[in-house]
């Protein structure tokens, strides 16, 4: 099938300004009369700018066990604040204890930016009262660190290292600069790959990202291997992985079925662009700017289904829970859980412009009029404590 690319241009600034909480996304249009894609042979040429020569050696033992479960061990630590500690202490290094499966969660990434992830004790995040550079901080809010001076996006905090994407500073467009790392303490940046990929995911030991509107994978030895997938964006979710695209042949985008291994591509339904999340077996999506409601509908069916009619600010799923915001302005946010299936709805309370997904909470960032704080919402109690960064 002849396939033509979906350029989509994100024309919005970054959610981070204060008061505003979804990603704002617009097509700017298709492309139209493009030529054939080149063969995979081409594709195959595209090399990564790797500037350290240790990044073999160091990226090669990375902790077996996810972030989410790292942060399931010090989840207590987020409901009191100790503002006394004489010594800052560093996160402890990961070396030697074999290859991490997961990095951030992909609905944080897809549908929140990938703005805040977790390891240990730490939480690494977009700093939105200092232009969105990288910080890191303990989950009781103490040692608030600054590790770089541009802004982030799609954090990955892995082994000895922080992953994320280069943003410039551009305010009318999302302006990707590179792929980059920084160790823990903030002393190393290196340019993992000097192109300006989009929307980087990771799984068992190999990023997915898209590079010039092709799905590729890296391995942390830095090995490029383009997918014969084309399009926009994706969800991911273990090996597979859900992306928006377009057939010429039918004149219409949607949304496809893929996974690293580069498997035939599987057409799940055709679709206007909306925010989306795949888990498991699930597509859950939004049209537009999610004034229809939520949808979802099974890799395996061919219908969808309307679940929430409420209006979608924005949204975010894990393998139990849909977690949503529903807002004609901040002062009538409300945050809600709900099923699978739309149901069973509860007030989360905080007024978060983001909903974070990890293990035991719930997680975002809270900024009004210069006062700036996170809250942390537990999972099984939907207890909200908040936690304001000190240094």
């Amino acid at each position: 099938m002849n396939r033509i690319l979906l350029v989509l241009m994100m024309t919005s600034s970054l959610l981070f300004v204060a008061g505003c909480g979804d990603l704002v996304r617009e097509i700017t249009g298709l492309l139209n009369d493009i030529e054939e894609l080149t063969d995979s042979s081409d594709q195959g040429d595209v090399e990564a700018d790797t500037v350290s020569e240790g990044n073999d050696s160091d990226d090669g033992n990375i902790d077996e066990e996810s972030n989410d479960s790292d942060a399931n061990d010090t989840e207590g630590e987020t409901t009191e604040t100790d503002g006394d500690q004489d010594t800052e202490e560093e996160p402890e290094s990961n070396a030697g204890k074999g290859v991490q499966s997961y990095g951030n969660y992909s609905g944080n990434i897809n549908t929140q930016g990938g703005l805040y992830d977790i390891k240990g004790d730490y939480i690494f995040f977009a700093n939105l009262q200092d232009n969105n550079n990288l910080y890191r901080m303990k989950l009781d809010g103490t040692e608030l660190t600054q590790l770089t001076d541009h802004r982030v996006w799609s954090i990955h905090a892995l082994q000895d290292w922080v992953y994320y994407i280069k943003l410039g500073d551009a305010n009318n467009y999302m302006d990707y600069q590179s792929f980059n790392r920084v160790s823990l303490d903030g002393d190393t940046v290196e340019v993992v790959m000097d192109d300006p990929i989009t929307q980087l995911h990771y799984y068992n030991g190999e990023f997915v990202f898209n590079l010039y509107s092709q799905f590729t994978k890296m391995s942390l030895d830095g090995d490029l291997t383009p997918l014969p997938y084309q399009g926009t964006d994706m969800a991911m979710y273990g090996e597979k992985f859900v992306f928006f695209g377009y057939d010429v042949d039918e004149g219409e985008s949607a949304y496809y079925l893929g996974d690293i291994h580069g498997t035939e591509e599987q057409l799940i339904r055709y679709e206007g662009y909306g925010e989306y999340v795949f888990v498991e077996d699930t597509l859950f999506f939004t049209r537009g700017f999610g004034d229809e409601g939520l949808f979802k509908q099974s890799i395996n069916e061919t219908d969808s289904t309307l679940i929430i009619d409420d209006f979608i600010d924005f949204f975010n799923v894990d393998e139990d829970y849909i977690y949503y915001s529903t807002a004609e302005s901040e002062a009538t946010r409300e945050n809600i859980r709900a099923d699978h299936n739309g149901n069973n709805k509860v007030n989360l309370g905080a007024g978060t412009y983001s909903l974070n997904v990890f293990d035991s909470f719930i997680f975002g960032e809270f900024a009004r009029q210069g006062y700036y704080s996170f809250y942390f919402i537990d999972k099984e109690t939907n207890e909200a404590t908040e936690i304001i960064p000190t240094e």
